[in-house]
């Protein structure tokens, strides 16, 4: 095939750094060393992976692409913060988060390049060491090959050296740069062991490759391509179910229970079986290393993006600073990713996933050593102002005193009836009256912490780790929790240990009085109008009653990016949380043969897949529902289930938008669930993202290359 080349916008090589797990780092400046010296090339070969970590899966840009303008996500701060990839408002050539991929992408596959094409030239290494890094370098340049199809649609396949520059790009064509895609990845599964090299799981694998195949081949079906006349569906389909079928021969597994996916001690690609492709973070082993100081990936702030303050209800939250909130994350970004209303309802009550993937009851925290962190410390006892302020209990009449008789001895009778503890209305009747003394229910209750955590100090920053669950009564566990941010849903009425509690269900008045002294909030409240799949979060004040408050700052919090582990934490001035990120899970392995199987018509094939992924997602005393014959939609909601936050909401819709037959499920998902973007998106061009201006104003032949209909340059480009 004629691969077009293309400039490649990037920074100089030497500006780029990759240690995860301590994999050895190419000095470009090491004297007289070339790529034939080995050590000099394989060091190279890591530069393969950098922006993998540093940029892609850390920061908000590739997030924020893959993720919104989709059925799932809002900016609850109601300002107009990045509306044009929220809400398609304005989206055009300018804008960051499309120019960031396109660059850190396009960089990525020029030091792939490089490698590919000096290997035959290493020497003092064995054939196999130089074709398996060889082969790593293949997979990763597909997989970014993949990543710029996807979100800008026909591109050039880029085959420049870093260093060299084409000022006239051509385009390829979807078909091209797919087939391309696809045999670079069948190249490398083949020469790929299944154990990583030198058994470094930061590196890919045989089934890194072969995940990315099944994935490459769903999102080419969703564009209506065919290899040798067998439709991409067909292709996905029968990767995805050798992978599954033979899982064990090729290192991986889907874990019987969604909480052991997602445990704390689980966030690591060295222990966690279900990943079959990961941007690795910091090594766990590593946070008392001097290296880890200056680690240059160690700044992801994923889990910010999507965190609340509970700390706005400061009169029951105590930790009212986020800065301060260790069990959170202690930095100062502020949260601009919240789910809709759809990403919170398409979870069923007897899905366990829905904890594991949001935070929604919240509860305060202690730590060992830290008197002003203190069981005592972090205890609310309500008062009858606090019951008042925010609906607690229910309140009773206990005593009436004559308005004379009190007067008279009011001393006796303020002792007897502290304010703190109880209500005291004077009643006018006549010219006399009297005083009525009432109580509440949950006047003396307390709101005690729900969680033990222990910080050490390291070189690369203090480092946070939970080591036990307080029980309602004040006695401490001893079993280190799978995940102290996974809240067993649903939330028992009389658990003392939430100040604040965010409900899926539309409770009644008195049925949020039964959760005396935790606060409910209806999730379905928080929205803008109240009604159905609301446009926006609300702004105004939240009201208890008539007390007003700033509750409308509070949403369900995304935790899948928020590690909780010694050794995961870089403190520069503020938190950053550096685990693993899973690029690729089994999970979704079992998602494309269930898509595959309804899009090749074999809709009863696909409830084998999906029976998997519900049953690992039971909570005790519940039963999943019949799935009956899965619908496209219901394969949609699926991975909205599955896969929340994980980069991937935008591709997946995108490839179920019609082409080939069906419906567009892209179109609807947003008019149904996301009005504000529905109202901005343009059919004619939002399918795919701008074509950034910094490349358009670097080449020569803008006009023709075209920026995909966003209006820089007179042409689309295809």
């Amino acid at each position: 095939m004629n691969k077009k080349t293309l400039y490649i916008g990037a920074a100089a090589i030497g500006m780029l750094t990759f240690n995860s797990c301590d994999l050895d780092e190419y000095n470009p400046s090491a004297g007289s060393a070339t790529l034939e010296d080995y050590a000099t090339w394989a060091g190279l070969q890591t530069y393969c992976y950098s922006t993998i970590y540093h940029e892609l899966y850390s920061k908000s840009d590739f997030l924020f692409l893959s993720e919104c303008g989709t059925d799932l996500w809002l900016n609850p701060s109601g300002t107009s913060y990045a509306s044009e990839v929220f809400y398609y408002d304005g989206l055009g050539v300018a804008r960051q988060e499309p120019r960031k991929v396109w660059q850190q992408a396009y960089s990525i596959i020029a030091t792939c390049n490089t490698v590919i094409q000096n290997a035959d030239k290493a020497k003092d290494a064995s054939a196999e060491d130089i074709a398996v890094l060889k082969a790593e370098a293949q997979c990763i340049r597909a997989f970014m090959h993949l990543t710029l199809v996807t979100y800008f649609g026909p591109i050039p396949l880029c085959t420049n050296v870093v260093g060299e520059i084409n000022t006239r790009p051509v385009r390829n064509s979807q078909q091209e740069v797919y087939a391309d895609i696809i045999s670079d990845l069948k190249e490398a599964a083949e020469a790929l062991n299944t154990t990583p090299f030198n058994n470094n799981y930061a590196r890919v694998s045989k089934k890194s490759a072969l995940g990315l195949l099944a994935r490459a081949y769903a999102q080419g079906a969703g564009e209506g391509l065919t290899e040798n006349g067998v439709s991409y569906w067909q292709r996905a389909k029968e990767v995805a179910e050798d992978m599954i079928a033979n899982a064990s021969s090729y290192g991986f597994q889907l874990y019987t229970d969604v909480d052991d996916m997602w445990a704390q001690a689980n966030n690591r690609g060295s222990v966690n079986t279900e990943y079959l492709f990961v941007a690795a973070g910091l090594d766990g082993s590593s946070a008392e290393s001097s290296t880890s100081y200056i680690y240059p990936n160690a700044t992801n702030l994923l889990y910010a993006y999507t965190r609340p303050n509970p700390g706005v209800l400061q009169d029951l939250y105590k930790t009212t600073a986020a800065t301060s909130n260790y069990l959170l994350g202690t930095h100062n970004q502020s949260g601009v990713m919240a789910p809709t209303q759809h990403a919170i309802d398409v979870f069923g009550d007897w899905d366990k996933r829905y904890e594991n993937s949001f935070l929604t009851a919240f509860g305060e925290f202690t730590v060992d050593g830290l008197t002003s962190q203190s069981y005592d410390r972090k205890t609310i006892t309500v008062t009858s102002t606090l019951a008042k302020k925010y609906g607690f209990g229910t309140t009773e009449i206990v005593a009436t005193v004559d308005g004379e008789t009190w007067d008279n001895d009011e001393d006796k009778y303020t002792a007897l009836y502290p304010s703190s503890e109880y209500n005291i209305n004077f009643v006018q009747n006549g010219p006399t009256g009297y005083y009525e003394v009432s109580k509440n229910s949950a006047v003396g209750k307390k709101i005690t912490p729900y969680v033990n955590l222990k910080r050490t100090t390291a070189t690369s920053g203090t480092q946070t780790e939970a080591t036990g669950i307080w029980s309602k009564d004040g006695v401490l566990g001893t079993d280190v929790p799978k995940n102290a941010l996974v809240v067993p849903m649903p939330l028992e009425a009389d658990d003392n240990r939430f100040a604040i509690y965010l409900s899926k269900k539309d409770m009644t008045d008195d049925e949020k009085a039964a959760y005396a002294p935790t606060a409910v909030i209806n999730i379905n409240d928080l929205f803008a109008d109240g009604a159905d799949y609301a446009t926006d979060y609300r702004t105004s004040n939240y009201k208890f009653g008539t007390s007003s408050t700033q509750a409308q700052k509070l949403y369900p919090m995304l935790i899948k990016y928020n590690s909780l582990y010694y050794g995961a934490m870089r403190e520069s001035g503020y938190e950053f949380r550096n685990g693993d990120i899973p690029i690729m899970r089994a999970a979704e392995l079992y998602l494309i043969a269930a898509e595959a199987e309804v899009m090749t018509g074999n809709a009863s094939g696909a409830v084998t897949y999906i029976e998997a992924l519900h049953n690992r997602a039971l909570r005790d005393g519940y039963t999943a529902p019949a799935i009956g014959t899965p619908t496209e939609q219901d394969i949609i909601d699926e991975y909205a289930r599955e896969m929340v936050g994980e980069h991937m909401r935008w591709p997946v819709l995108k490839r179920h938008r019609g082409i080939g037959g069906g419906n567009n499920l892209m179109k609807s998902a947003l008019e149904n669930y996301n009005k504000q973007a529905y109202a901005s998106f343009n059919e004619d061009i939002h399918y795919f993202r701008p074509i950034p201006q910094l490349q358009l104003d670097q080449i020569a032949n803008k006009e023709e290359f075209g920026d995909n209909g966003y209006g820089y340059v007179a042409n689309k480009g295809f």
